[in-house]
């Protein structure tokens, strides 16, 4: 009995050694793309093939917009590499800080050119010799004044044969000298000039 069955799985093995030798003539190969389709089913086939062409055509794509940023990168800089372009990047803004500050420091002169330079001006006009056959408001007061409240105050005083001219000078809207009350009034409606070109800066 034991040796009935030994023959039956003789049989087997070599039926099956047969069948593979008629498949795989060579078993030291390895298996041939159409030794694959016969144990591969043709569905999974043809969609790892989709699968791979996909893949294939996004890394194109992929690459295409690399190699395009890269392009843009070197135009303008006659760039052969990332190296010079950034190089010729740094310079440029090197050169733009330098630009800002001279830019700068000519702001702040001429802000502070500004602030020296005559901006509130205001004229009062009077009559110094009321009842005295003056002749009118021939009189004036002239005030002109800086940012920072210097200046000066010209007043006319207009008489009948002459005219006399006076000059006070301003520090911070006041002067070492008495102001009578027309100079004063010019120096303040000066101030209030110069606030209202403040406020309308803003």
């Amino acid at each position: 009995m034991q040796d009935f069955h030994d023959i039956l799985i003789l049989r087997e093995q070599s039926r099956f050694a047969k069948a593979f030798t008629e498949v795989y003539p060579c078993p030291h190969m390895w298996f041939s793309l159409k030794d694959w389709s016969l144990l591969i089913p043709q569905d999974a086939l043809i969609i790892a093939l989709v699968v791979l062409a996909l893949s294939t055509l996004i890394l194109s794509v992929l690459l295409w917009i690399l190699l395009r940023r890269t392009h843009r990168l070197f135009v303008g800089y006659n760039a052969t590499s990332i190296a010079d372009s950034i190089r010729h990047l740094s310079e440029a803004i090197e050169e733009q800080n330098r630009f800002r500050d001279e830019v700068s420091t000519y702001l702040l002169n001429v802000e502070g050119r500004l602030r020296r330079s005559t901006q509130g001006i205001s004229t009062v006009r009077f009559d110094a010799f009321k009842g005295r056959g003056g002749g009118g408001e021939q009189s004036f007061v002239t005030a002109f004044l800086n940012e920072r409240g210097d200046g000066v105050v010209l007043s006319s005083i207009q008489f009948r044969e002459r005219v006399s001219i006076y000059a006070k000078p301003i520090k911070e809207y006041s002067s070492e000298l008495k102001l009578s009350a027309e100079e004063q009034e010019a120096v303040s409606e000066a101030r209030q000039k110069l606030r209202d070109i403040h406020t309308n800066a803003k």
